[in-house]
């Protein structure tokens, strides 16, 4: 049973809310001009911030879908679950591990074979792209 003060609602809210936050301020980028005092703006808005791990998220998402007594799950959604993995792809897109536990939950949970081949199919393409990128690079190297 859950502790009486501890809401997994408003948990799973927090943790979607910290990956929205987190992907934002992964995307920022400094115009041409940039200055000093824009990347000291830069690193005080993100210190301010509280940013829920990618790995604890996915651990959190993971552990939801443990849960045996409706009580404890009954105010959570699938589709939140889902969201947590979906953000946590966006945030590392080269990290295979995050498109695999996504590919298992849509086909153990949501019943939908045919998203998981979908989802690991993007990945693998990203893999392999960023692979290419890389070997292209190397080359110029040697």
């Amino acid at each position: 049973m859950l502790d009486k003060d501890f809401n997994l609602k408003d948990f799973i809210k927090t943790v979607i809310q910290s990956q929205i936050n987190l992907n934002k301020e992964l995307k920022f980028r400094l115009d041409e001009g940039y200055s000093d005092e824009s990347i000291i703006k830069y690193f005080e808005n993100v210190n301010s911030g509280i940013y829920m791990n990618s790995a604890i998220s996915c651990k959190v998402a993971d552990l939801c879908q443990l849960l045996n007594e409706e009580n404890n799950f009954k105010d959570i959604s699938l589709d939140q679950i889902r969201i947590i993995y979906e953000a946590i792809i966006d945030i590392h897109p080269y990290d295979l591990s995050f498109y695999e536990s996504l590919a298992y939950y849509l086909i153990n949970v949501l019943d939908k074979p045919e998203d998981a081949k979908k989802v690991l199919t993007e990945g693998v393409s990203k893999i392999e792209d960023k692979m290419n990128s890389l070997k292209e690079i190397l080359q110029k190297i040697e």
